[in-house]
């Protein structure tokens, strides 16, 4: 093979990998790295969990306060 035919493979066969490693949309990487980081760990998974469990709660209270309050 030549030189040059051996470039030119190189090159034809490293773009769909290059093309995939860029992303367009910064959240969406940060979202994959957060997952990724999350489902690495099972304590973290629980962890998550909890926050998310929590956070209901914490709005289901405040949706209670809120009906409380007398109309003015």
């Amino acid at each position: 093979m030549t030189p040059r035919l051996i470039v030119a493979v190189f090159a034809i066969s490293a773009m769909p990998v290059y093309a995939q490693a860029q992303d367009p949309n910064p959240v969406v990487t940060a979202a994959r790295i957060v997952a990724d980081t999350i489902s690495s760990n099972p304590a973290k998974i629980e962890t998550y969990c909890a926050i998310g469990k929590l956070s209901d709660q914490i709005e289901d209270a405040n949706e209670k306060k809120t009906a409380k309050r007398p109309m003015s």
